[in-house]
């Protein structure tokens, strides 16, 4: 078992190295639907793009599925839509509708298994070095984010964490 800590971050690891090796699964992070070409009331491509690498994409299909998270696709595609809570249909539905979404966030979780826990690097991982990133001010990015603190002590504990545990 590569989860043994039931992590949701190695969990995400995981789903997203089972999507690389399906071989009928193109994997697009970091790309937005940006419209669609309908025919009839059917739609035959989606209009992709992805702002950091500047590419635009058509995607042709028989079968669209929205999983866009916020109904980008049936939004393009001219579906009708509504947004906020339903007052009915919903197990946990209020007498009346309203306005509530729910919000972004971060999840970031840590746990104290006791003993260093093993860590199995997926195939498309990459190896960085400090060399890496010499010309880089990645040291004041993690002390923004408030992950130095952590980096440190695994630094200065490997013994806690493992060897070659730092990030």
């Amino acid at each position: 078992m590569r989860n043994t800590q039931r992590s949701v971050s190695m969990f995400d690891l995981i789903l997203y190295e089972t999507c690389l090796n399906e071989p009928l699964l193109t994997v697009m992070l970091n790309t937005s639907v940006v419209g669609v070409r309908k025919e009839g009331n059917h739609i035959a491509a989606v209009y992709a793009n992805r702002e950091s690498t500047e590419d635009f994409f058509e995607i042709t299909a028989d079968l669209f599925a929205d999983c866009t998270g916020d109904g980008r696709l049936g939004y393009e595609a001219g579906a009708s839509f509504t947004t906020g809570r339903e007052a009915a249909g919903e197990s946990a539905a209020t007498a009346l509708s309203d306005s509530y979404r729910l919000g972004s966030s971060l999840l970031f979780t840590a746990r104290d298994e006791g003993r260093p826990m093993p860590f199995v690097k997926p195939a498309w991982a990459r190896t960085f070095t400090e060399d890496d990133f010499r010309f880089r001010g990645h040291r004041a990015f993690t002390r923004q984010t408030g992950i130095a603190a952590v980096y440190r002590e695994t630094s200065a504990h490997p013994e806690r964490f493992g060897t070659g545990s730092r990030f």
